[in-house]
């Protein structure tokens, strides 16, 4: 097969443009692959994309916080568990620092107080997301040393049903008997007199049980995030729970991999095959696009914190 000099800078171009990193890339889309050293002129099988969305992060109304509350049975009012929404607008109190998808490698998160937070994934079959944001209260709002962090999150796997959950989870899955982001063991979350920091790196493998082996072909999940500040009246002797929540931000991630062919076979498709898996990888082949979901209503998540 003959290929004009111009198709194939074209190509190569999108391969750069694709493929520019094996490591943590910075940005709305990004793609890549694992373990470079490689036998054929392919690379290997795995193509990583992931992408977030929404683009910037958007606000998220705190106004449906208390029906999906309701709906898990750990938090529910017949629990003792209450989810008002608060008056206060403290949209402008908060202040998103870093917000971009990352496949192969996880990136450092480096915290105000100088810790860096990583989930340490290297040379993986593996996207995620990083994301952090600064509580910085004005004036008769609530300080920063009283707000809690509510993260819910939803997920699509592979095109299924979207589930709901509350972000309370570790990173060895043990569950906390809080709904808040910040009482579960080892999240990064840091407080100053005068602000409180947030942040989360959640991931997904292709194979989402066991990161390091091989997973399902074409695998495709979609994470969607509403973190919500929350001041719980609770003086720690009552079961009863009186959370105001205020309106916070939503973002998340989709991630999906590409099984591309290797060998002879790879080299005798030619240069359209290499352009179609290109495109087909950044542009996520088809994959069912980001769940449409209410405006107030947090969409897609990952395996890890």
């Amino acid at each position: 097969m003959v290929v004009p000099a111009t198709r194939i800078g074209l190509l190569l171009f999108l391969l750069g443009a694709c493929f520019f990193s094996l490591g943590a890339i910075a940005g709305p889309i990004v793609c890549g692959y694992a373990d470079p050293v490689h036998a054929h002129p392919l690379p290997p099988d795995d193509y990583n994309c992931a992408e977030i969305h929404p683009d910037p992060a958007g606000d998220a109304p705190a106004g449906v916080v208390g029906t999906i509350m309701d709906s898990f049975t750990q938090f529910t009012q017949a629990k003792g568990w209450h989810f008002p929404s608060g008056a206060r607008d403290l949209s402008s109190d908060l202040k998103v620092n870093e917000y971009y998808a990352w496949v192969v490698n996880s990136p450092d998160i480096v915290s105000p107080s100088l810790n860096v937070i990583n989930v340490g994934k290297k040379n993986l079959d593996v996207g995620g997301a990083v994301f952090s944001m600064t509580y910085t209260p004005k004036e008769g709002d609530p300080p920063a040393s009283k707000v809690h962090f509510l993260q819910i999150y939803s997920q699509s796997l592979d095109g299924g049903p979207l589930t709901y959950h509350v972000d309370n989870i570790d990173m060895n899955d043990v569950e906390s008997p809080s709904p808040f982001y910040d009482q579960v063991p080892g999240t990064p979350v840091e407080r100053t007199a005068a602000t409180a920091w947030f942040a989360d790196e959640p991931f997904e493998c292709e194979n989402n049980k066991v990161c390091t082996d091989e997973g399902k072909e074409h695998h495709f999940a979609e994470f969607q995030f509403g973190v919500y500040l929350a001041v719980d009246d609770n003086d720690g002797i009552s079961a009863v729970h009186n959370v105001t929540v205020y309106a916070g931000k939503e973002w998340g991630y989709s991630y999906g991999t590409l099984d591309a062919p290797e060998g002879p076979a790879a080299v005798l498709t030619g240069a359209g095959l290499i352009g179609w898996l290109i495109l087909g990888a950044c542009y996520r082949l088809g994959y069912p696009s980001p769940a449409v979901l209410p405006t107030a209503a947090p969409s897609p998540r990952v395996t890890g914190t």
